[in-house]
């Protein structure tokens, strides 16, 4: 440092340094002002669907399986790296409700399986009834909700919930995506 002046107790002073970005925001991160990390976050995904009619499930899930493989995948295309591990030790209605109705549970499996925060989810489709001069049109009513919790500590990280109605659509994955 150079010192530039002195009046009274008062000293003025110029400092010249190399600060690197990454350095002060990993140390930012370590004291645990900021999240940081040059890797991507590692997600864990639970997201259930209900289906009101049997015969429904074949045009919004692809062999059965729920949106978590869909999530998964958009999740992928926007930088997070998805762990593979399930969260749930079995797929039951009752696994799903323990982590729905408890944020810590949540993130101690979240810490199990090596993920940052982990994205829980419900997706419910019914068929809504015909309207008058609507019945060749098959509409469906979607109310889905998804929350993520943080592993190291369950502090909810966000919560989105929506209620909307799809028009019958033959691609499976338009579907998908509208959802």
């Amino acid at each position: 440092f150079v010192l530039d002046a002195r009046e009274d107790n008062l000293y003025q002073v110029a400092v010249e340094a190399s600060v690197s970005e990454d350095k002060v925001k990993k140390r930012l991160s370590d004291i645990g002002v900021i999240h940081h990390t040059s890797e991507s976050l590692r997600l864990g995904i639970l997201i259930i669907t209900r289906i009101d009619k049997p015969s429904l499930k074949a045009q919004f899930t692809d062999g059965g399986q729920d949106f978590t493989g869909f999530a998964e995948q958009q999740y992928r295309t926007r930088g997070f790296q998805v762990i593979d591990s399930p969260i749930a030790v079995d797929s039951s209605q009752e696994s799903f409700e323990k982590f729905r109705e408890n944020n810590q549970l949540t993130a101690i499996q979240g810490r199990r399986i090596g993920s940052d925060a982990v994205v829980v989810g419900q997706v419910e489709i019914s068929e809504e009834a015909k309207r008058p001069g609507m019945e060749h049109t098959e509409e469906y009513r979607v109310h889905m909700w998804v929350r993520a919790i943080r592993s190291r500590d369950a502090a909810l990280l966000g919560f989105r919930e929506a209620d909307f109605t799809l028009e019958q659509n033959p691609s499976r994955p338009m579907l998908q995506q509208q959802v």
